[in-house]
C-alpha cells in the first residue's frame, strides 16, 4: 500500500521536526516536505501533491490565506490538519479542516486522531472487517506473541494503549483465540515471528 503523502507547515523549524517524525513512525504515512511560512508552503504546493497537510494556524494571519491556498489547491484537495500552537491563535474556519492538532495534545492523544484520520482517507485497507487481520492487527498480534505488555506494544508502535487494548479484542474476535501462547503459535504458523524470536 501506497504511503499518504505529507507536507508540514508550521512556523516553527522545531515543532516541524516532532511532528515530521511523529509521522514517520506512523505506518501509513510519510512526509515529503516541510515549510515555515505562507510562501514557502505556496511553493511546495506547486512542486508537491500531497495527501495530507498539516499547517498551523499562526501561520494564517490574514484572513484570505486559507481561502487562497484553497483555490492553488485545486480540485484534488488534500485532507487539511490544522494546528493551534498556542491558546491566543483564533482558530477560524473549523470546518475547512478535517482534523485539529494542540500544542496541548499528548502522544497518544495525536497518534490516535492521526490514525482515526487515515482509516477515513485509506478505508478498509486499514480495518478489513472480514476475518483477515489489518496490516496493524498483525504488528500487534507479533508484539503480543513476543511478549510485550499492552504499555510496551504502545510505546513500540507509538499509539495508545487504548488502542492496543482495541487491536487485541478485534484479533481475539477474527480468530477466535483467546490464549497469548495459542496467538503465539498462530503467529509462527503465519510466518510473523520466527520460533527463534520465543525461544521455543
Amino acid at each position: 500500500m501506497e504511503k499518504l503523502k505529507v507536507i508540514i507547515a508550521t512556523e516553527s523549524y522545531v515543532v516541524n521536526q516532532g511532528f515530521h517524525l511523529i509521522f514517520n513512525k506512523l505506518r501509513h504515512s510519510q512526509v515529503i516536505d516541510k515549510a515555515v511560512s505562507i510562501a514557502q508552503l505556496k511553493q511546495v504546493i506547486k512542486a508537491e501533491t500531497a495527501d495530507i497537510i498539516l499547517i498551523s494556524i499562526g501561520l494564517l494571519t490574514e484572513e484570505m490565506e486559507l481561502n487562497n491556498l484553497i483555490k492553488l489547491l485545486g480540485s484534488k484537495r488534500p485532507a487539511l490538519i490544522a494546528y493551534s500552537p498556542n491558546e491566543t491563535t483564533p482558530f477560524n474556519n473549523k470546518n475547512l479542516f478535517t482534523e485539529a492538532l494542540s500544542f496541548k495534545d499528548s502522544k497518544e492523544v495525536i497518534s490516535d486522531k492521526l490514525n482515526r484520520l487515515f482509516e477515513r482517507l485509506i478505508g478498509n485497507d486499514l480495518e478489513n472487517e472480514s476475518n483477515d487481520l489489518s496490516e496493524r492487527e498483525k504488528d500487534i498480534l507479533k508484539e503480543v506473541a513476543l511478549g510485550l505488555t499492552n504499555n510496551d506494544i504502545a510505546d513500540k508502535l507509538f499509539i495508545s494503549v487504548h488502542t492496543v487494548i482495541t487491536h487485541r479484542k478485534k484479533i481475539t474476535k477474527k480468530l477466535g483465540i483467546k490464549s497469548v501462547s495459542a496467538l503465539t503459535v498462530y503467529a509462527i504458523i503465519n510466518g510473523l515471528i520466527e520460533m527463534e524470536d520465543v525461544g521455543l
